[in-house]
């Protein structure tokens, strides 16, 4: 198994490249990047480093599936 490990907002997610190809799972972070800029633009630039993990953990959680 050819897999990745991508790190976004301090959480880790393990990618297997081999059968998606890298379409999906850097789609899925495009995703996940402009959700975060749409919740937290204003703040994004300025706040500290784990400061916003409390209120993006849910967004996050949401577009996250276990397999």
């Amino acid at each position: 198994m050819r897999a990745t490990i991508l790190t976004f907002l301090g959480t880790r997610l393990l990618v297997n490249l081999q059968p998606l190809g890298r379409r999906v799972p850097f789609a899925f972070l495009e995703d996940i990047r402009h959700r975060f800029f749409d919740a937290h633009a204003n703040e994004a630039g300025s706040a500290a480093a784990f400061a916003l993990n409390d209120a993006f953990a849910p967004i996050l959680a949401q577009r996250m599936v276990r397999g």
